[in-house]
């Protein structure tokens, strides 16, 4: 699920939930440093996608003098073209989303790159829209085909939305609906050219559906939610690949706690399906609930504090989200307050010393579980340095004390893959079958 964390020199601009406020960080009091890193050697073959975590749309960044204006965000380039031929636009800074499904892409009258002409999906005689709800707002726009190419491979007429279209036939059930009526139809608001959601499932809502219903049959007059779920919906692009397309691994390097001005690395589409693509033997397989594509409610957290400043944290909703830009665990645990609303961390939590955690997380339906270190850091002392992009040890408060979320710090020196549902995985002489992921 995508949670955007932005940091605007000067300004605080605050977002509903966990992942929100700005840096407040400004240019006379803050340390300019380049740091930039990269993995030590690169795959090379067809189903290979460059990443980078570098502050944003490079647009964006010259508005706001050069410092970053999206912390934690991973970004890749993608095809598209009219399906069957070779007219075709690649699209910058699209954002890598494990948490949502389906390629969406900011239309060029809505400041963003795309203005391919893409045919519309149909939903019978009505052209199908769809009001997309994520963490931090929504996005609504039509849904269209395109052929979508991801590094050297190819997924044939996949439905995708084409984000900021016709804003004006929003419906009030769109804004009414979302956790955040953040409207994210222009590029200031959706801070990115796109979102690549390669989650674990192959539509967005699938055959039984989502509650609410986030699509709608448009004509020139109104726009209504259709009584059956349409077959086209918006679909994980990596699924329709001819080959490599049980899911994706994402391999970024490690960085220091401290932070850096930029990361790159890669996402290789298929999981044990190539040589560049292959888990390490004691990689950790965790099975994922079909229906939510959650963890087991069994997860917890060392240290994080009770009212007596020990304790940890237990959690019953557990996921990881590389399309969001913290750690998330929790709202009131001592040992992680709340930044104070003048400080360049504002929004985000400020631990008097560098908490490190133990993260214990349990495979969904089993008795599997994997432990992991993690590290949570002050923010406004992570700020300092106000042109870094990437923090692997950022935190801030979560919707509720029942969820954790792993976001992007937690892929830094990891390599974390995401199998969809449906699709199999042999990893050390065992076949398993999605959703899951493994790290």
């Amino acid at each position: 699920m995508r949670l955007i964390l932005m940091m605007l020199v000067g300004l605080s601009l605050p977002w509903l939930l966990s992942a929100c406020g700005g840096s407040g960080a400004t240019p006379g009091s803050t340390i300019l440093v380049s740091n930039s890193v990269g993995l030590t050697s690169n795959a090379s073959g067809g189903n290979v996608m460059n990443v980078v975590v570098d502050g944003g749309v490079p647009s964006l960044i010259q508005q706001n003098g050069g410092y970053p204006v999206y912390i934690d965000g991973l970004f890749t380039s993608v095809q598209v073209c009219v399906p069957g031929t070779s007219s075709c636009q690649t699209i910058d800074h699209v954002l890598v989303d494990t948490g949502s499904v389906g390629l969406r892409l900011l239309s060029s009258q809505a400041q963003g790159e795309l203005s391919l002409p893409l045919p519309a999906v149909n939903d019978g005689t009505a052209a199908l829209y769809e009001c997309t709800q994520f963490a931090d707002g929504y996005s609504w726009g039509s849904v269209n085909s395109a052929d979508v190419h991801l590094g050297g491979e190819t997924a044939g007429n996949v439905p995708i939305q084409i984000i900021g279209v016709n804003t004006a036939w929003i419906p009030n059930t769109c804004s009414n609906n979302s956790i955040n009526n953040t409207e994210e139809d222009n590029l200031n608001g959706l801070q990115a050219n796109g979102i690549l959601g390669i989650g674990v499932f192959t539509q967005d809502c699938g055959q039984n559906g989502c509650t609410p219903n986030p699509y709608y049959d448009c004509t020139n007059t109104s726009c209504l939610v259709p009584t059956q779920v349409p077959v086209q919906q918006v679909s994980n692009p990596v699924s329709l690949l001819a080959q490599d397309n049980n899911g994706v691994l994402i391999r970024l390097p490690g960085i220091q706690p401290t932070g850096a001005s930029s990361v790159t690395g890669q996402m290789l589409l298929g999981v044990n399906t190539e040589a560049d693509n292959i888990l390490a033997s004691s990689a950790h397989v965790l099975q994922l609930d079909p229906a939510m594509g959650q963890l087991n409610p069994t997860a917890s957290a060392t240290g994080l504090g009770n009212s007596s400043g020990s304790g940890n944290g237990v959690f019953s909703t557990a996921y990881t989200d590389s399309g969001t830009s913290v750690y998330e665990f929790g709202q009131t645990y001592s040992a992680l307050p709340a930044c104070a609303s003048s400080s360049p961390g504002t929004g985000f939590s400020c631990p008097a010393q560098t908490v490190t955690s133990t993260v214990t997380l349990t495979g969904y339906g089993s008795s599997i579980s994997a432990q992991t270190q993690v590290l949570l850091a002050n923010a406004s002392t992570l700020f300092v340095n106000a042109n870094y992009a990437a923090f692997n040890d950022l935190v801030a408060p979560g919707p509720n004390d029942q969820t954790m979320v792993l976001g992007l710090p937690f892929f830094f020196g990891r390599d974390i893959a995401s199998v969809i549902s449906g699709s199999p995985l042999t990893q050390a002489g065992q076949t398993y079958i999605g959703p899951l992921i493994a790290f």
